[in-house]
């Protein structure tokens, strides 16, 4: 039951890694489909989910004083959900600012409260194994970015938008 908990709940480690590391292949789409050439938009756009992270660690915490692990794990779901939504329909960089935003709310949050969560409810002897099954998700994350980069850049239809 554990091992199933912590598993579902360590979704949050691969979420701050997938969403923190996907940007950097994927600007240069962006900036084509959005024609943007500033370089300080492009900044802004991969600055707002780390800048929603830092907002996100003191919500995270405060979320879960409030209303408990459970609830606040809860609650971070919805910026992870809202945030591409707003992507999504972004029709220009700062809709994509936006959303990146509430994905970095709910970066942060995930940072807080799923380690938090894992550790109490895991037996003292088996604590550690079960918050690194978090910390582990990150770099695992990362992995997948290179695949979908690699597989943007090869025209592949796995790529958002998919290629004209």
């Amino acid at each position: 039951m554990l091992g199933r908990v912590a598993a579902l709940a360590a979704l949050g480690g691969f979420l701050f890694g997938y969403d923190l590391g996907l940007i950097g292949g994927a600007m240069l789409g962006i900036s084509q489909a959005f024609s943007i050439s500033s370089v300080s938009t492009k900044e802004a756009i991969v600055a707002a989910a780390k800048l929603g992270a830092c907002v996100g660690a003191f919500l995270g915490g405060a979320l879960m004083l409030r209303y408990g692990r459970r609830r606040a794990i809860a609650a971070e779901a919805v910026f992870f959900v809202a945030g591409p939504l707003v992507m999504a329909a972004a029709t220009g960089p700062g809709g994509l600012v936006a959303g990146r935003f509430l994905v970095g709310l709910g970066i942060g949050a995930s940072a807080i409260v799923v380690p938090a969560y894992l550790a109490e409810i895991a037996p003292a002897a088996r604590r550690g194994a079960a918050v690194q099954t978090y910390e582990v998700r990150a770099p695992q994350a990362h992995t997948c970015d290179i695949v979908m980069i690699y597989a943007s850049a090869q025209g592949s239809a796995a790529c958002w938008p998919p290629p004209a």
